[in-house]
């Protein structure tokens, strides 16, 4: 079988072993057209990292919308309860 983002079935596949719901889910992304879509379509939340490759301005042709935008992973490490 061959998986690719943005299918649901790769996420599910992924994601089977976490044994969570999927709303407690975070999907860190670099390129939301491969992959914010597919995981918000599960229930994921999600959130965008602009690394240079995309920035911000590309969120404006996207149909959906992470529930995070981030410049720095580092900093948001620290609101996760991990």
């Amino acid at each position: 079988m061959n998986l690719g983002k943005p299918s649901p079935e790769y996420f599910q596949a992924a994601t089977k072993e976490f044994n969570l719901p999927n709303a407690q889910i975070l999907l860190i992304s670099d390129d939301p057209f491969t992959d914010l879509e597919g995981a918000h379509e599960l229930g994921f939340k999600t959130a965008f990292i602009e690394t240079g490759k995309y920035k911000r301005e590309i969120l404006a042709k996207l149909k959906v919308q992470p529930d995070y935008l981030l410049r720095d992973l580092n900093k948001f490490q620290d609101r996760l309860a991990i």
